[in-house]
């Protein structure tokens, strides 16, 4: 059986979203997760640890994106895809993976866990986020992260 990357990013999803609300992230073998062994360990902890670690940088492409949308009510589900997204464009393949792979999926993430406001509002940060994507990788180190985080436990 092969890996999938759209079930990989599925699970990353799931698992993000339940360290945001219990502050332990959810293991493959969680229920509500099908197909464990489709999932790619690897791809999993490296977009995992560099949007931990990246989060405030991260955020901050999504206000700068979205300045008039207040960044604390966007709505959790909506903000981890988009993160999720980012992590992949800006930080950890930017490169391996096209920009519209990201966005795409993304979207199709936003179709399954989200609804059509939360799809509209990604796909809108998204195109306007890859108009800026060469500038935003280039200034990455020098960019001032936002002081907000998701994550209580960081």
């Amino acid at each position: 059986m092969s890996f999938s990357r759209s079930r990989t990013r599925r699970f990353l999803l799931q698992s993000l979203y339940t360290r945001v609300i219990t502050g332990i992230a959810a293991s493959k073998d969680a229920i509500f997760f099908d197909e464990p062994e489709r999932i790619e360990d690897s791809y999993v902890t490296l977009i995992e640890e560099a949007l931990l670690r990246e989060e405030w940088k991260i955020l901050s492409v999504i206000y700068e994106a979205a300045p008039k949308y207040d960044i604390k009510s966007l709505p959790t589900i909506n903000a981890l895809i988009l993160m999720i997204c980012l992590t992949e464009m800006l930080v950890v393949c930017p490169d391996d993976v096209p920009p519209r792979v990201s966005l795409d999926e993304a979207i199709e993430l936003a179709k399954r866990y989200s609804d059509d406001a939360g799809k509209n509002l990604i796909n809108g940060i998204l195109n306007t986020i890859i108009l800026q994507r060469d500038t935003l990788i280039a200034t990455w180190n020098d960019r001032k992260p936002l002081s907000y985080s998701l994550f209580s436990t960081k």
